[in-house]
């Protein structure tokens, strides 16, 4: 039989209305849960299949998957098999964006509608795609419980701690902004059954420990399998196994909004919100600066046209030679269209704006869009041997949606992704390079330092996470070496680094309230041993280092010392630790500290500007640094103008 006719006969009976021909009956002693899943199969392959109970329990789940009350769910993924195919064999490619898209040049722009994402924090449910089992990157040799792309270390951290950590980080500039407590913070984490009874419910406990304090609920997703079949559309079996790969991020549309095992759960979730971002784990970048946070606050507060709210806004980048991402074009009614690089012929230009997997939805346009189609961006995934399986792709969920606008960022500071353990591109190497070249390009321009091109900086996303923040409390300097970075209240002005200086917070108390205080400091040890590709996969080794590590609410204040050689400072809990030079030698004076010694006070106020012959209202945030009214150890700045910064 023909691939196009038998696709044509199965389309028949897709729907649960239409009962399967007499001769396609299952014996009579099956039991009755099997029956609709041996009839359809029996529909596909002309025979009764021989699989173990594991794989009819992986039956029963991909008939769920891609069923419902209504249709059939091994006939929906076949279809799906056959459109995905046809699809791969007329690779269509758009024309690049039309003058007419609804576009915005994010780079001025990003501290502003990060600000008004901030104001409205609550309304503002994260997604993240954590990945299945990393084929690309392990080589066909992953596993889904030790190898979710989520689980890769980048820097001090795991991909998928990049995103939690930024996102705890929001919360915490509201609380410093507004004086109060945000809603609790869904994060939706979408991964593999494996990876999460192995993996993900370990990382949602620990981050549920913060619950009280980070407003944070881990919520998983279960990205559905796609059975693998060969070139004629049949269902692989191993033995008895039936073998399957995880179906895509485009699953995450239907396990949200029409899934029977999760839809009571995430509804009650998402109706406290207005709009979805949604996150790919593999960019650790595109959350740098408040990039993510101000995705949400262009879509809540950027119109399509005079009075239309925006359905969904894309973030793109100009593209790049050689890289495996996606891309923005226009259709033939100009309408804005998701292409997957899988789709490109190869002679595609180098040009126009590619995807960085960064997008905000409105929830109820994501509602709308998946009643139309809950499958969007079908994609054909062979891989090139021989098994194939279809893959769903979440970005074009915009073929449903209406009105769409683009955002445009720098690439530099938004899109560096790790897909490879090997190459020149979309490696740990290439990601820890950008983000080098980043941080001294802002140390350098906007905080008035100087960096060496070997300098690394890592630090907590609360130490921001706006870069408008950051560089009030880091100002001036010299920079070589390595500089670690883990609490959020730091007053470093010209510092001169050349080795390793690590400040560190044991706990998410000491994150929050310890400070450190380093003025006109020198720093001078042979630093890092481990090369830079080492420290992009976590490995750090020093030959020699400063350390000062925070155990709570205590303080580090260092005025005109230089630290020479070897150094290592525990600062306990309640106490603040002077660093005073005399002669040759540092000597520590220790004290008890009731409260820290200062602050930073952030200041939120609006500001009006005139554009395009309009007002308009746009917040703004002023850091100044506040002596605490119960310490008398409090350091006045010699110059005022160090102690306010404006961002």
């Amino acid at each position: 039989m023909s691939k196009d006719h038998s696709c044509e006969d199965l389309s028949y009976f897709l729907y649960k209305k239409d009962p399967i021909p007499s001769g396609k009956k299952v014996p009579s002693d099956f039991p009755a849960w099997k029956v609709p899943l041996a009839e359809q199969w029996l529909l596909i392959h002309g025979s009764m299949p021989c699989l173990c109970e594991t794989s009819w329990e992986k039956l029963r789940e991909i008939d769920s998957w891609y069923g419902g009350h209504e249709c059939r769910g091994l006939i929906m993924y076949q279809l799906l098999w056959y459109q995905a195919l046809k699809r791969s064999d007329q690779q269509k490619k758009y024309p690049p964006l039309s003058p007419c898209t609804t576009r915005i040049n994010m780079e001025p722009r990003t501290e502003e509608y990060a600000l008004k994402g901030l104001e409205d924090l609550g309304k503002l449910a994260y997604v993240c795609m954590v990945g299945g089992v990393a084929d690309r990157f392990f080589e066909g040799k992953g596993g889904p419980c030790l190898h979710a792309m989520g689980k890769i270390p980048f820097l001090h951290r795991t991909l998928l701690d990049w995103i939690l950590d930024s996102i705890e980080s929001e919360t915490s500039l509201y609380r410093k902004c507004f004086n109060k407590e945000p809603p609790i913070r869904p994060v939706f984490c979408m991964c593999s059954k494996e990876g999460w009874e192995h993996w993900l419910r370990h990382v949602q406990e620990d981050r549920r420990q913060l619950k009280g304090k980070g407003k944070m609920e881990i919520i998983p997703l279960i990205q559905g399998q796609a059975p693998l079949l060969d070139r004629r559309g049949k269902w692989q079996v191993q033995g008895k196994a039936l073998l399957t790969k995880p179906g895509g991020h485009g699953m995450v549309w239907r396990v949200l909004f029409q899934l029977q095992d999760t839809f009571q759960r995430t509804q009650e979730v998402l109706k406290r919100c207005s709009h979805l971002v949604m996150r790919q784990v593999n960019n650790p970048l595109c959350g740098l600066g408040g990039n993510a946070l101000s995705v949400f606050g262009a879509i809540r507060s950027h119109p399509f046209g005079k009075r239309q709210e925006v359905d969904l806004a894309f973030s793109t980048v100009p593209v790049q030679a050689g890289m495996h991402e996606g891309r923005l074009g226009c259709d033939e009614r100009g309408r804005v269209r998701h292409m997957e690089y899988s789709d490109f012929h190869h002679e595609m230009e180098d040009e126009g704006d590619a995807n960085c997997n960064l997008f905000a939805i409105s929830i109820q346009a994501a509602s709308e869009a998946t009643l139309l189609n809950p499958f969007p961006g079908p994609l054909f995934n062979d891989k090139g041997k021989g098994v194939s399986r279809v893959e769903l792709c979440m970005q074009n969920i915009s073929d449903e949606c209406r009105r769409i606008a683009v955002l445009s960022f720098p690439r530099e500071r938004t899109c560096s992704t790790i897909k490879f353990a090997h190459g020149q591109q979309e490696t740990h190497l290439s990601c820890i390079k950008q983000w080098m070249r980043v941080h001294k390009t802002f140390l350098e321009e906007e905080c008035n330092a100087s960096c060496s091109d070997s300098f690394l900086w890592t630090y907590h996303p609360s130490l921001g996470p706006l870069f408008s923040v950051i560089k009030s409390k880091v100002r001036g300097g010299h920079y070589s070496g390595y500089w670690e970075c883990t609490i959020s209240e730091v007053d470093v002005a010209q510092l001169d680094l050349e080795g390793s200086l690590i400040i560190r917070a044991e706990n998410d108390r000491a994150r929050e309230q310890g400070r450190c205080e380093l003025r006109n400091v020198k720093v001078r040890n042979r630093g890092l041993r481990s090369t830079v590709e080492e420290c992009a996969k976590g490995v750090f080794e020093h030959q020699e280092s400063m350390t000062i590590s925070f155990q709570g609410m205590g303080s580090f204040i260092a005025h005109e010392v230089t630290f020479s050689g070897p150094f290592s400072l525990h600062v306990k809990d309640g106490e603040c630790v002077h660093a005073i030079q005399e002669g040759g030698r540092v000597v520590l004076k220790s004290h008890p500290s009731p409260s820290p010694p200062w602050h930073w006070e952030y200041r939120w106020e609006h500001k009006h500007m005139e554009e395009e012959a309009q007002k308009r209202s746009h917040p703004s945030l002023t850091l100044h640094k506040v002596k605490s009214e119960r310490n008398e150890y409090f350091c006045p700045d010699e110059d005022d103008r160090d102690s306010e910064a404006a961002t």
